[in-house]
This record gives structure tokens, C-alpha cells and sequence, in this order.
């Protein structure tokens, strides 16, 4: 895996993984308006109330929302489905992997 691979990035599974930790802070300041646990959707709408989306996941362009911090996921979709062809294609032509 080459630095330029989206599986090299680790913002996104470090924000899911000290999710518990940037929540606390978040909620440390006091929030008012709507309080969305998680969400499905197809695009983020816009509203005059204020909202506070914990996570989300927007249909329309593959983006993952954690606090308000926004992860193109569908870059590292793509890189998934390239490996597992290229494992698949491997499978087929004999190959193994030694340990």
C-alpha cells in the first residue's frame, strides 16, 4: 500500500475510533437545537434551527459526518473493491499467499 492509497489515510478511522473522546468534548461546551444521534440522508439539509449531527452518512456523495467533520468515504470504497478484484483475479490464477 502506497502513501497516494486512501486505505494510508487514517483520519477517518481515527475519528470513529476516539469517537467517545471528541464526543465528551463537543458536549463539554453545552449544545442547543436539534441533537441527531445518527443519520441517513441523501444530503445534508440546511436549517435556521441549530443542529448537532453526532453522525451521519450522505447517500448523494459518500460522505461520513462525525461532528461535524466530513470523510469522503467513497474514495476508500473504490480502493477496497480494486483490491479485492485484484485478490479475486489472484485466486483465480493459482496464486497463494506463503507465510
Amino acid at each position: 500500500m502506497t502513501e497516494s492509497s486512501p486505505l494510508h489515510d487514517k483520519k477517518l478511522r481515527n475519528a470513529i475510533e476516539h469517537f467517545d473522546e471528541r464526543l465528551d468534548m463537543y458536549l463539554e461546551v453545552g449544545i442547543v437545537g436539534h441533537i441527531f444521534p445518527s443519520l441517513i440522508l441523501d444530503k445534508p439539509e440546511e436549517t435556521d434551527v441549530p443542529h448537532h449531527i453526532f453522525r451521519a452518512y450522505y447517500l448523494n456523495n459518500g460522505i461520513y459526518q462525525i461532528l461535524g467533520e466530513r470523510h469522503n468515504v467513497q474514495p476508500i470504497l473504490d480502493e477496497v473493491m480494486r483490491v479485492h478484484e485484484l485478490l479475486a483475479t489472484f485466486d483465480e490464477n493459482g496464486g497463494i499467499f506463503g507465510t
